[in-house]
């Protein structure tokens, strides 16, 4: 009995997390059409899939995407640098947030810069996060896929 529960949500557990890799892989595959679209329009762009999937998956968080400087700035001559644009849930209201980050340099103990350095499908061990814009206490996996 106790086996077959536990061969059950095991099962439950992958079946989401290969739905959520999906996802991110479907985001990554329509993100990579637009690489010759000027940036100011991609950007249009992109925000209107974060928010679409967002809108319409109310059991996901928050939906976010992040681009390399040196990816959407022809000027930006550094490894790193970043754009993040973020759809979340507050109060059952979807809002956005942009941000920048790693403006002077890499964060290396941080979990984007491993998962920037492998450069490959990765899901994260669930963690916590405090989202202060929201003030909630929130228990999160990411899946990730680089493009």
């Amino acid at each position: 009995m106790i086996q077959t529960l536990a061969r059950e949500y095991a099962q439950r557990v992958k079946t989401n997390l290969n739905e959520d890799m999906d996802y991110a892989r479907c985001i990554a595959q329509s993100f990579e059409a637009y690489r010759n679209i000027p940036s100011s329009n991609r950007k249009n762009i992109h925000n209107s899939i974060l928010k679409s999937i967002s809108q319409n998956n109310p059991n996901f968080i928050s939906v976010w995407a992040t681009f390399q400087f040196y990816a959407i700035d022809s000027t930006w001559k550094h490894e790193y640098g970043r754009e993040r644009y973020t759809f979340y849930r507050e109060n059952g209201e979807i809002k956005y947030l942009e941000d920048q980050l790693d403006l002077e340099g890499f964060n290396t103990s941080g979990l984007y810069y491993n998962i920037y350095k492998q450069a490959e499908e990765i899901v994260t061990d669930p963690y916590f996060i405090h989202i202060i814009i929201v003030k909630q206490i929130r228990y999160l996996k990411q899946v990730c896929v680089h493009l």
